[in-house]
């Protein structure tokens, strides 16, 4: 049988591909019994060598019940030899023994539905009959249940975003940050209204007792400004009405000015790392990254038959697609793209970032896009349907396939945690930091060089 194989994973080349039967059944000469299941077992070493074919399409694929074994670890017939990674079931038993044929799928892809009613990539395969059994493996849908027939699950898994690693950068708006546009807006209308009830009070107040009221709307303007700053003032409000309003102002911005200063201290203590991208909505709102859709998957077609919403502006967004999550890692990591795939692949992936640089350049989206179970996939009615279930719920519930998984994705602990926690310590404070404050205060001075230069020309001008 034909197996083609277009995986990511070292784990999925275990599995990734279709098979396509050759046609040969056991000798009756062979010795084996059946076990409970109907599964024959190996018993009698065979002494013939295996019929002369290309070695790179044509092999003998052995299983034992806890362990796929190499082409190269048995010999026709099913029996073992000692090359099989867990020793103690060497010759236990073997499920199941055929020839088959390694076959790559034309186009490389799993497979997705074309205009004509036809599939493409391994799942066309099998549709057209090609091959008796595609590894994939596959996420099970509706629409691929129309054309192929499932195994019992592999494993649950989920699609998700994974970008490259958002960082800390410096913000020259850093220390505008602890308050929101909105709250900011509020803050300076009520410093407007405040100045203005102040002077009108103190203005009001003045004729009523005959108090000078000369230079009123500098004096609250200046008394206001003071009061939301912290700042002393010697002057103070002579009338009652205006000592009201300046006792609720203060009031008014020992709260603000002390939620400030709390927030800033913190942000600028452990500062966060803005996550641009953690969601689908915010992928399609955001303009910065281009985002891709792996070819020929499960989840090119669910974007694809989106008719209206976020899931087709997914679609329609999409700068075009990519292999697989572990296959164009490389450009994920320079930012090129974001790319929509499976977790499995994206650990993997992070796993090997990490193993190599022993840093955290990938990120994956806290929000999951799709849950699935992944299954392999055969031809319909095929008659290695119940064999290969057998087999594969051998391999599962003995926990061998969780044991595969872990051996793949090793060092992932520390690049799934937020960009925010992976900060091993206190990095001191740059100029760029600073900028926005340095840049506030050069503003200020010139404005005030102005006033006084102001100031001085009508002075010049009154006095001449």
């Amino acid at each position: 049988m034909p197996l083609t194989s277009n995986s990511f994973l070292e784990l999925k080349k275990k599995f990734g591909g279709t098979y396509k039967s050759r046609g040969q059944k056991r000798k009756p000469e062979d010795e084996s019994v059946r076990d409970k299941d109907g599964i024959e077992k190996c018993r009698k070493p065979q002494s013939h060598v295996a019929q002369e074919e290309d070695e790179d399409s044509v092999k003998t694929l052995c299983s034992c019940g806890h362990k796929i074994i190499s082409p190269q670890a048995c010999l026709p017939g099913g029996t073992y030899v000692h090359t099989c990674t867990y020793k103690n079931y060497i010759g236990e038993f073997c499920m199941f023994c055929f020839r088959y044929e390694l076959v790559a799928p034309p186009d490389g892809l799993w497979g997705v539905p074309l205009a004509n009613g036809s599939w493409s990539g391994m799942l066309g395969m099998l549709q057209r009959k090609e091959v008796e059994i595609a590894l994939g493996p596959f996420g099970v849908t509706w629409s691929r249940e129309q054309v192929a027939d499932f195994s019992v699950s592999l494993y649950s898994d989920k699609e998700s975003i994974l970008m490259q690693r958002p960082v800390q950068h410096s913000d020259m708006a850093g220390f505008l940050k602890p308050f929101t546009p909105t709250v900011w807006g509020l803050i300076l209308a009520s410093t407007l209204a405040v100045c203005t009830v102040f002077a009108l009070v103190a203005w009001q107040e003045g004729r009523m007792i005959g108090i000078p009221t000369r230079n009123i709307i500098s004096h609250a303007v200046l008394w206001i400004v003071k009061a939301f700053t912290q700042e002393s003032t010697e002057k103070l409000p002579r009338t009652d009405g205006s000592r009201v309003v300046v006792t609720t102002w203060l009031l008014a911005s020992l709260v603000f000015m002390s939620s400030y200063s709390g927030i800033l201290t913190a942000m600028l203590t452990v500062p966060r790392v803005t996550v641009p991208i953690d969601s689908i909505e915010d992928l399609v709102q955001q303009t910065d990254v281009p985002w891709r859709l792996e070819a020929g998957s499960m989840m090119y077609q669910y974007y694809q038959e989106a008719k209206e919403g976020v899931k087709k502006a997914v679609f329609d967004g999409h700068s075009g697609t990519f292999t697989d999550c572990w296959t164009d890692r490389e450009a994920i990591i320079r930012g090129d793209f974001a790319g929509i795939c499976d977790v499995l692949a994206m650990k993997k992936a992070i796993s090997w970032d990490f193993s190599t640089t022993g840093q955290c350049h990938l990120y994956i989206a806290r929000e999951s896009l799709y849950d699935f179970t992944v299954s392999m996939a055969y031809k319909t009615n095929s008659s290695y349907h119940k064999m290969g279930d057998l087999w594969i719920l051998r391999i599962t519930e003995s926990g061998l396939f969780n044991k595969w998984l872990q051996e793949e994705i090793t060092n992932t602990t520390q690049c799934l945690q937020p960009p925010s926690a992976t900060r091993t310590a206190i990095s001191g404070l740059t100029l760029d930091s600073f900028l926005g404050c340095l840049m506030l205060l050069v503003g200020g001075l010139e404005c005030g060089v102005v006033a006084f230069v102001v100031e001085l020309c009508v002075w010049w001008m009154l006095h001449r």
